[in-house]
């Protein structure tokens, strides 16, 4: 009858693994990180400022300073309303 002796594990094999297992969770807070950067990329793709630039005239052509302007976004029905500056 043929016993068998146990095995020690190897340093060396138990070192590696754990080298592995710390390179895998590397690349998984990696790839986390690089994920959440473009979340917020494109998060910032939707962007609330917008500019409007013109002239309010009369109907002679003449400048009307302080004019109110009310701005709607046909999309959404959303108005705004300003004066001018000058």
């Amino acid at each position: 009858m043929q016993t068998s002796a146990k095995k020690e594990p190897n340093p060396c094999q138990t070192q590696r693994s754990i080298s592995d297992n710390i390179a895998a969770m590397g690349l998984g807070i990696t790839r986390l990180f690089a994920l959440c950067l473009l979340a917020a990329l494109c998060a910032f793709g939707q962007g609330t400022t917008s500019r409007l630039l013109g002239t309010v005239t009369d109907p002679s052509g003449a400048a009307v300073p302080a004019a109110t302007v009310q701005l709607t976004n046909e999309a959404t029905g959303a108005t705004f309303t300003t004066s001018t500056t000058q």
